[in-house]
């Protein structure tokens, strides 16, 4: 195996997500949406780019893969199938594309 501890990564991230769900009250579909958000804004921090670029979106896609990556190796709280993950990247991902795609197009509104 590449990566022997990626089982025991995965185990305990999925355990900590759990944990964090329980802790706050939210469903994993609800702690998505609001990650990708703090996520976004973290990448535009980081980044030091604005909302409307597309590099903190990016940031969000590529966190939101290692998570599902993690998930399918794992079979904490029923995660590990490819349906599931295509429903996690699709609720993580669409309010970041609809914030990049309105901000894009009120950028360049303003202009004309």
């Amino acid at each position: 195996m590449i990566f022997p501890y990626l089982a025991d990564i995965a185990r305990s991230w999925g355990q900590a997500k759990l944990w964090l769900s329980d802790a706050t009250g939210l469903s994993p579909d609800a702690l998505h949406v609001h990650v990708s958000i703090l996520a976004m804004l973290t990448g535009a921090v980081l980044w030091r780019r604005r909302m409307d670029h597309p590099l903190p979106w990016l940031s969000v896609l590529v966190l939101e893969i290692a998570n599902e990556a993690l998930d399918l190796s794992t079979p904490i709280g029923g995660e590990n199938s490819l349906h599931a993950s295509m429903h996690d990247i699709l609720n993580t991902m669409f309010l970041p594309t609809v914030i990049l795609i309105c901000l894009r197009f009120t950028r360049r509104w303003r202009r004309v």
